[in-house]
């Protein structure tokens, strides 16, 4: 189970581009990794570095890798953290910081 804050999203979405960078450098003849990873960058740019709304309907339309996720890393870490990220990126900007413990 995932906490959904602020400071939980960026600390699995930071994960999940260092182990894309991993596997792209493991596997250069891989393009998905490539694929992932350029995605993930834009979309944190986009959402933790300028603070820009994104809506479920252009989360759909210009990023595949949550799709990419489940097809080819479902019940894998790599794949729930993918999925995570994309699945929340839609509400990132409406997320508390942290949960109140």
């Amino acid at each position: 189970m995932y906490e959904e804050s602020k400071n939980n999203y960026k600390k699995v979405f930071n994960e999940c581009i260092k182990q894309t960078e991993k596997l792209t450098l493991q596997f250069p003849e891989i393009p998905l990794y490539q694929i992932v990873l350029n995605q993930l960058e834009i979309l944190k740019v986009r959402l933790i570095d300028k603070e820009i709304t994104i809506s479920r309907e252009e989360l759909f339309d210009k990023y595949s890798f949550g799709s990419i996720a489940a097809k080819n890393f479902d019940y894998t870490i790599y794949g729930n953290n993918l999925m995570f990220v994309y699945g929340m990126s839609y509400k990132y900007l409406n997320l508390p910081d942290k949960l109140k413990t």
